[in-house]
């Protein structure tokens, strides 16, 4: 069944309504219990440890095609302090009939697992993390657009998820099917959002 025509989910404005998609109603806005930067929306599952971001960055020149994909996904990996332990499984391209935002140049799907220390935490308290990544390449507004799908596989007995979430093989657990259909659905209304005039 496509994700749009169940029951339990609503379409999310994103950036004041610039861009949109569907989400599931477990999904919560993280911007209602901490800041979030300017660029990025962030959603956590009610019951799980995953959570799903949309980041709006800077369009990369100097990368083409799933180079691209690969520059983003191990950028995110430095961030997370898991540049020695990340690897990609899978790096695909997305035909442009498969997706609602017809705007984009090119569209790639990269899955792959890190270990990351939530917060920061110590070394000992990393999670094994599964990524998805759909990067979305905009290069006409020089933006890079990534919709981001972090879903733990294991967690460690000293990660502070071990204490506030339910096992990452829970019946509700956002699938990689949901996720794509959640990025597939993401629509551009405003283009002024990237810093240009109407288009």
């Amino acid at each position: 069944m496509n994700i749009v025509e169940k029951k339990d989910v609503h379409v999310q404005e994103l950036f004041g309504g610039a861009l949109s998609c569907i989400l599931p109603n477990n999904a919560k806005d993280m911007s209602t219990v901490r800041d979030i930067p300017d660029n990025q929306e962030v959603f956590a599952h009610e019951l799980t440890d995953q959570s799903l971001m949309v980041d709006i960055l800077e369009y990369q020149t100097h990368v083409t095609a799933e180079q691209a994909a690969r520059y983003h996904y191990f950028d995110i990996a430095s961030f997370n302090d898991a540049d020695e332990d990340s690897e990609v499984s899978v790096i695909e391209s997305i035909s442009s009939e498969s997706i609602r935002m017809k705007q984009c140049e090119e569209v790639w799907y990269l899955s792959g697992r890190q270990m990351i220390s939530k917060f920061k935490e110590k070394t000992t308290a990393r999670n094994l993390v599964h990524v998805h990544l759909m990067l979305f390449r905009l290069p006409q507004y020089t933006t890079d657009l990534i919709v981001l799908l972090n879903s733990p596989v294991a967690i460690s007995k000293e990660s502070s998820s071990s204490k506030s979430s339910t096992s990452p093989n829970c019946p509700n657990t956002w699938t990689l099917e949901e996720f794509k259909q959640i990025s597939f659905s993401l629509t551009l209304n405003d283009p002024s959002l990237f810093g240009v005039g109407l288009t």
